[in-house]
């Protein structure tokens, strides 16, 4: 389900608390066992971000394994829930706690073929990296901690994917995820 964001102002969004609410209220609704909230789902477009590791001797090993604008990952910002409803194990790490996300905290979830194809299967807890500034006219991201390691969403191998807390300070649509236990699950669209 799409969140309507009316022109995209950040005034008009709702807050992280809202978004909770309405995810504890739909939970209660009967047949539905998990809701999350993202700004995209699996499946769909997600953001992309050309990055850069701020170990050096990552750096390096990535360097003389691929050509340094290969260092992309697509990318989520996700809310309370999300990797459980939308059935992705957590396989090393944690996922993001509620003061995480709300507070937009500077740590990351990456999936397996992120561990596999970037990190040459390294562990990546602890690691740190950020949105590399592509020009002159745009700063680096904040660096990010990755905390945590999801298993590939598609059996045919990940996107090396990486899930950020949620900030709704951006200008992408919000999704919410729900995992109904029974029934037809477009009953519960309609309500």
């Amino acid at each position: 389900v799409t969140i309507d964001r009316g022109n995209g102002a950040p005034s008009e969004l709702p807050s992280v608390e809202t978004l909770r609410a309405i995810a504890k209220r739909l939970e209660q609704e009967p047949g539905v066992a998990s809701v999350g909230y993202a700004t995209a789902l699996p499946g769909t477009i997600w953001e992309q971000m050309v990055y850069e590791l701020q170990s050096a001797e990552l750096q390096t090993f990535v360097d003389t394994q691929r050509r340094t604008d290969e260092l992309w990952s697509a990318g989520t910002r996700v809310g309370e829930n999300f990797f459980e409803t939308v059935g992705i194990p957590l396989v090393a790490g944690r996922t993001f706690t509620a003061a995480e996300i709300r507070q937009n905290a500077p740590v990351a979830v990456v999936d397996e073929t992120f561990v596999r194809t970037v990190l040459g299967g390294r562990s990546p807890l602890g690691v740190t990296l950020r949105e590399r500034a592509e020009d002159e006219t745009r700063r680096p991201g904040p660096w990010l901690e990755i905390v945590g390691v999801v298993e590939d969403f598609s059996p045919k191998g990940g996107v090396r994917a990486l899930y950020q807390p949620l900030d709704l300070s951006g200008a992408a649509p919000l999704h919410l995820a729900i995992h109904t236990a029974a029934g037809n699950p477009a009953d519960h669209v309609a309500r």
